[in-house]
C-alpha cells in the first residue's frame, strides 16, 4: 500500500520544487497544509515570547506535505532529487521528511 509521507518545509520558496518533484514520480495524492510550529504557539505566550531571542528568532510558518507514496524506492527518488535541487532535507534551515507504512487505504490506487 506503499507509505504516508509527511514533509515540513521550513522555508516557503522549496514548495514549488518539492511539488515539482512529487508530480514528476507521479506522486498525486498530496496535500499541503499551511501550518505553524510551537514556537510560533509561543510567540503569543507572555512567559514564553521572550525565548525568541534565545533560539535566534521565531520561524512564521512552514508548509506541510502529506501524500502517500507508492514505494519506498520513489522516496528515495524524491530525496536525491530535492538533494540535487539544493534541497537537503537533513539540513536545519530546510525541514523534515518522513515517512510510515501505509497499513490501510481506501481510494483510487
Amino acid at each position: 500500500m506503499g507509505l504516508v509521507a509527511i514533509i515540513q518545509l521550513k522555508r516557503e520558496e522549496h514548495l514549488d520544487t518539492v511539488s515539482a518533484l512529487l508530480i514528476e514520480l507521479g506522486v498525486f495524492e498530496v496535500s499541503i497544509v499551511e501550518s505553524e510550529g510551537v514556537e510560533q504557539y509561543a510567540q503569543r505566550m507572555p512567559v514564553l515570547n521572550s525565548m525568541g531571542s534565545i533560539f535566534g528568532g521565531w520561524m512564521e510558518h512552514h508548509r506541510t506535505i502529506i501524500c502517500r507514496v507508492p514505494s519506498e524506492e520513489k522516496l528515495e527518488k524524491l530525496v536525491e532529487y530535492a538533494a540535487r535541487d539544493g534541497i537537503e532535507f537533513n539540513s536545519p534551515d530546510v525541514g523534515a521528511l518522513f515517512a510510515m507504512p501505509c497499513s490501510y487505504y481506501i481510494g483510487e490506487p
